[in-house]
């Protein structure tokens, strides 16, 4: 009996330890960058200085939306230093709001014999009825033209429909869009 009521104790304090960590780890990760980034994406706020440049090969409603999500996203996280990830989970996060839209999507390279050679991950990619639009994110100035180039030459799973690049710099966005080659 007294081995039992031991037992029961222990299992209570271990319960309660397990809580409260549990508890420390939700409050830290909703106060962390993450909590504040989903606080902050439904209140968009007008940030000055926030500046976007679209120069789109594509005028619809689609590329529009997506140039308006990144803008947005812009908004919400300017003057914080934020990694690529964050953009992106904040973008895929708005786009969903009227796509279907998946995020690190593997695309394998298969060589012109047919033989499979490693992979790449396109960062967003928004299905629509005409076909996929990669999304390549960047947190520089870099060009990242070339890899995207390389997604949609070696997609396979759909149609493509188009691929932008996205760059966040210095509180501006910059919106890109290329036909596939």
């Amino acid at each position: 009996m007294v081995f039992v009521c031991f037992l029961v104790s222990v299992v209570s304090v271990v319960s309660v330890v397990s809580v409260c960590f549990l508890v420390s780890i939700l409050d830290i990760f909703f106060d962390g960058p993450y909590g504040v980034l989903v606080r902050h994406i439904d209140t968009i706020y007008a940030t000055e200085g926030c500046q976007m440049d679209t120069h789109q090969d594509i005028s619809n409603d689609i590329s529009n939306d997506i140039s308006d999500a990144a803008q947005k996203v812009c908004e919400a996280l300017s003057s914080m230093d934020y990694l690529e990830n964050n953009y992106r989970v904040m973008l895929a996060r708005e786009l969903r709001k009227s796509h279907e839209v998946y995020e690190e999507v593997v695309i394998p390279y298969v060589l012109p014999v047919g033989l499979p050679f490693g992979h790449g991950y396109a960062d967003i990619v928004v299905m629509t009825d005409e076909g996929a639009i990669i999304l390549e994110l960047k947190t520089t100035k870099k060009d990242c033209k070339r890899q995207l180039d390389k997604y949609m030459k070696h997609w396979k799973y759909s149609k493509i429909k188009n691929g932008a690049t996205i760059n966040f710099v210095n509180d501006a966005v910059t919106t890109q869009f290329y036909s596939p080659p």
